[in-house]
Order: structure tokens, then sequence, then C-alpha cells
């Protein structure tokens, strides 16, 4: 193998490892392992440094042809240590500075993480390395539950007192994230379908709304799209109904 390609070729393994050192870090923040001002607020933004390796590695991979089996059981145990464990010891630590019995944050960490387990194994066992069996995920992504759960400490710390909500929610959001993340609940590969649809003017505008909103009110419309794909699935099963049944009443004899 020429210099170049083996160059090539580590590169998905090299952005994975990138994955799991954002992990590492994220977890030695809210283990108090590095003394730095607000250690918890860095923890969160880690994780969303780590999706960007996770998007980019396996399309490298699958755009080199350098896909592997090792490369995707060392994607899965990276994903196990940053969209696992990291947000459910960042979710323990919010709980317990918050006054929650320690007993009680654990067990929903436990929860978050056994889920975060079971949703990656799952994916191992069924997952395909053809470019066409990435267009949806079955069951809630392990990066968009962690992201869900980093947006809302990005919330929490820059408004403060404002959020007061936050710890009184996040328990049972976590487990809600856990339980959406081993459903069979379809959420859409939002990374494919922003690149490679085809979009007009008219339907880039809410694309460019969305990225002024970062911009503007950053942890905000973070939090606020985070959330949102997270419950995408239930809203689109809830929706379903709706659509079914529209077109019939309208018909209906009056």
């Amino acid at each position: 193998m020429s210099p170049t390609r083996r160059v090539v070729t580590s590169l998905p393994i090299a952005l994975t490892l990138g994955n799991m050192l954002c992990g590492f870090l994220s977890i030695a923040l809210v283990a108090k392992g590095f003394e730095t001002p607000n250690p918890l607020y860095w923890a969160a933004w880690l994780l969303f440094l780590a999706m960007i390796f996770d998007a980019l590695d396996g399309k490298v991979a699958r755009m080199t042809g350098s896909s592997s089996d090792f490369g995707g059981e060392l994607d899965s145990l990276a994903d196990m240590v940053t969209f696992g464990l990291a947000p459910g010891l960042l979710t323990s630590r919010i709980l317990t500075d918050a006054g929650v019995p320690p007993v009680f944050a654990w067990g929903v960490a436990a929860v978050y993480v056994s889920c975060a387990g079971l949703r990656l194994a799952r994916f191992n066992a069924t997952n395909s390395l053809d470019e066409d069996a990435h267009k949806s995920f079955c069951g809630l992504p392990s990066p968009a539950a962690a992201a869900a759960i980093g947006s809302l400490v990005l919330l929490s710390h820059t408004y403060g007192a404002r959020t007061p909500w936050i710890p009184s929610v996040l328990p049972f959001w976590a487990v809600g994230l856990g339980l959406l993340m081993v459903s069979s609940i379809q959420h859409v590969h939002l990374g494919n379908r922003l690149l490679r649809a085809r979009r007009g003017v008219v339907d880039l505008a809410p694309l460019v709304i969305g990225v002024a909103a970062l911009v503007v009110m950053r942890e905000l419309a973070l939090a606020v799209a985070c959330q949102l794909f997270a419950l995408s699935g239930v809203l689109a099963l809830l929706r379903r109904p709706v659509a079914f049944l529209a077109p019939r009443l309208r018909r209906a004899p009056r």
C-alpha cells in the first residue's frame, strides 16, 4: 500500500479517535479532572465537537472505500464513550448540583447509558455499508440524544436564573431520550438530507434563518433545534393519523 493510500485509509480512524478523545475530555471535565472555569459548559460543547468528527468519519470512509468492520466497531466504542457515558455523567452532575438525591441522579444516568449501549449494539447488528442504508435511523441516534442534553446544559449556563426548570425536567427528559434511542421510531438522517437535496431559493430560506438564529441566539437556538429533532420522529407519527383522516373528513357528507 502506498503512503498516500495509507494516509487516506487512516483518516476515518483518526476522525473516530477524535470523537473518542472529545468524549474522554468531556468526562474529565465533569469529573473535575481539570481546573477550568465553567467545566460543564465546555464539557457540553465537546459533545458537539465530537458530533462533527462522528459525522465525518463514516462519510470519509465510504467516500474513500475504506469502510471496514474494524472501523465500525471502533466507531461504536467511541460513540459509547462520547454519546453514552459523557451525557450520562453530565446529567448526573447537573442533577446532583441542583440538590437532587444522588441515588436518583445516578439512576437516571444509568437508564440513559444503558439505552445508549442497546441502541449502539442494535445499530452494529443491523448496519450496512451501503450508502442508501444511511437515509434514516431506526430510533433516535445517540449523538442526537447527547446533543439534546448538552444543549440544555449550555442553555442553563447562558441564561442562569431564567432556566430554573431545567433540573426539574432533565431527569424525565433523559429517560425519555433513552427510550427514544431504543424505540423503532424512524428519524431522518439530517446530514444526508441537507447535502443530497436539490434546493431552490425558497427552500433555502429556513436554513438561512436557522443559521442566523444560531449566530444571534446561539445557545437558545441550538437547544430548541436539538429538542425538536429529538421529538421529530414522534411528531411525524402523530401527524400521520391527521394526514390520513383530513381528506376523508373533507369528503364526508354533511
